[in-house]
């Protein structure tokens, strides 16, 4: 009945009704890119891939995904969710002849062998979802004290308005804003279920990302799946005297940006769906210019002496505050993908007053995520970040033997059996 309906010619208007605006909105883009043209003609750049097969120097590359369950187990108004997140360490190894080597992580305790699974339990009551989200918190820095995380967000803050920072540690974090922790976080309500996944998988992502910066490993690149947009847009804060609410995810990505930094590591975001607007047209104008795969665009932002590209200047979210995009294609039969660089280790180690070594400096790093993608299964993809999303991704079926074990720990402790197994499946499995 329902296949009835969507092969129906009813299903095939609304469809092509929804097509038409699409197409409306493409007409607009080529528009406005029309505009962008002669600026884009110069940002699209080639570069020649490395053609050796031993790198002058090897180097180490960490990438972390992370999956999860959002509704585990439901009994009445508590939930049970699960995050997992994996971190794949690999060596360059080209000296060697054997390329893209895992590094076995086994001899470095605090990365837990690269993996890090954890469940969230909640209640409906808004006091026990507040309490239980801090603690949980919490738990994932047992030796660290979360206002030391909070303070570089409100650093880079000051930079990005051009202003003297005031806020250089926790102790003038604590001495400006002070140093209660729920101030400082934006909570969701407990009925956001998906919200909440998806920030949980974030932050779990990010520690074990942040777990590696602190390790020994002398990483060069670590990369996250994604992009590094701040989940809440800057503004200027009038009032000095008190936090803003902020997602901990944003906080714990400035924090990272920090150390990667001081690590001298390049952390780079890559988005393989991503919704930069005309993406599509910006990759036909590199293939018009010749340049089918081996190319990278900046997509310029608000900190740019001509300002944004008309294309963009609608989305507020591209390029993100506090980072640098590019798109790149390393393949011409793989997707045009979005790369995102914090804007601080950018303008530090690639921006250059000089065109020509801006674009050698940029060239360099394009050269080596392109050689990070030359992995059969995924041609064209950087590789790590495929490694990661392998090790962490949770089947449909193994959510299902998952939640067969959760009903069966809480029924020996004396739960209700029916009450633990989900509604849904209940009535219709």
């Amino acid at each position: 009945m329902v296949l009835e309906k969507l092969l129906s010619a009813q299903f095939e208007f609304e469809i092509e009704k929804a097509f038409k605006k699409i197409l409306a909105r493409n007409k607009m883009d080529e528009s406005l890119l029309e505009q962008d043209k002669d600026r884009l003609e110069i940002l699209i750049t080639k570069f020649d891939p490395y053609t050796e097969k031993e790198l002058s120097k090897d180097f180490l590359i960490a990438a972390c995904d992370g999956s999860g369950i959002e509704n585990l187990c439901q009994y009445q108004d508590n939930h049970i969710q699960l995050v997992n997140s994996s971190l794949i360490v690999l060596d360059t190894n080209t000296v060697n002849k054997q390329p893209m080597k895992i590094i076995d992580l086994k001899s470095i305790p605090s990365l837990n062998n690269g993996n890090l699974l954890k469940i969230f339990t909640f209640n409906h009551d808004n006091i026990d979802f507040k309490n239980s989200f801090i603690e949980f918190l919490q738990s994932l820095f047992p030796n660290t004290d979360l206002l030391e995380i909070f303070w570089k967000y409100y650093n880079d803050l000051d930079v990005w308005f051009e202003k003297l920072p005031i806020i250089t540690s926790k102790k003038s974090l604590t001495q400006i804003l002070g140093n209660d922790i729920e101030s400082y976080l934006l909570l969701r309500k407990p009925s956001e279920n998906s919200v909440i996944q998806n920030d949980l998988r974030s932050t779990i992502e990010l520690i074990l990302i942040r777990k590696a910066l602190l390790s020994d490993l002398k990483l060069k690149y670590l990369i996250i799946d994604g992009s590094m947009t701040i989940l809440e847009p800057l503004k200027i804060m009038e009032k000095r005297d008190s936090p803003r609410k902020l997602p901990f995810r944003d906080y714990l990505l400035r924090d990272i940006c920090h150390h990667a930094r001081k690590k001298g590591t390049t952390l780079a975001a890559i988005s393989k769906t991503h919704t930069v607007p005309g993406s599509f047209l910006i990759s036909k104008l590199a293939t018009d210019l010749g340049f089918k795969d081996h190319w990278y665009c900046r997509i310029p932002g608000v900190k740019e002496k001509e300002g944004e590209l008309n294309i963009t200047k609608s989305r507020i979210y591209i390029p993100p505050d506090l980072a640098v995009t590019y798109l790149a294609r390393f393949y011409y039969l793989m997707p045009t993908l979005r790369i995102d660089f914090d804007y601080y280790w950018w303008k530090e180690y690639i921006q250059d007053s000089d065109p020509k070594i801006q674009q050698q400096n940029e060239i360099k790093i394009f050269k080596d995520l392109d050689f990070m993608a030359h992995e059969a299964r995924w041609y064209g993809y950087p590789c790590p970040p495929a490694f990661a999303h392998e090790d962490c991704v949770i089947t449909w079926d193994q959510q299902l033997i998952v939640s067969d074990k959760v009903v069966g720990v809480g029924k020996e402790m004396g739960l209700n059996e029916r009450a633990l197994i989900s509604a849904r499946r209940m009535i219709f499995s």
